[in-house]
């Protein structure tokens, strides 16, 4: 069910996880962004754009090179929400 839901609600959820400062949260925020699927490619870059966005709030700086690597995606959101965690961790 959750990947039928709009990006902007999957977005607000895991903003919301992202105020856990937890290690299970980050773990599950870094396997999420990890995770690729064959198919319903759209909605799995959409959920691991989430993700990217998530770990920008938590600002953890051993997520940077997956972020790197994710920002680099053909998939907008994906490549968007990676910049953006890129910035926050950075600055």
């Amino acid at each position: 069910d959750f990947l039928s839901k709009d990006f902007t609600e999957k977005k607000e959820y895991f903003g919301i996880i992202a105020l856990w400062p937890d290690t299970e949260v980050k773990e599950f925020l870094i396997r999420t962004l990890r995770k690729r699927r064959f198919w319903k490619t759209t909605k799995n870059s959409e959920t691991r754009a989430c993700a990217a966005y998530a770990l920008g709030i938590l600002h953890d700086k051993d997520a940077l090179p997956l972020l790197q690597k994710t920002s680099r995606s053909g998939n907008k959101a994906l490549r968007e929400n990676s910049l953006a965690a890129i910035n926050k961790l950075t600055t």
